[in-house]
């Protein structure tokens, strides 16, 4: 259980870094579909789009 709950970490912090990097360093190849490949190829589209909204929402109120 903490091994997994040890690598959902470590996937979210990828996650909100591939975001940051996307949308504050301008750095393009962190598209959507490349984040999920990398970090979530588990993961449904709608389970992938419901997180994602989530993060980026957390990445931009961090920001401001």
């Amino acid at each position: 259980m903490i091994n997994k709950m040890a690598a959902n970490t470590k996937n979210i912090s990828a996650l909100l870094t591939g975001l940051a990097k996307r949308n504050y360093y301008n750095e393009a190849e962190y598209t959507d579909d490349f984040l999920k490949s990398q970090i979530f190829p588990d993961l449904s589209d709608d389970e992938y789009a419901s997180l994602l909204k989530r993060c980026s929402t957390y990445v931009k109120v961090s920001i401001s």
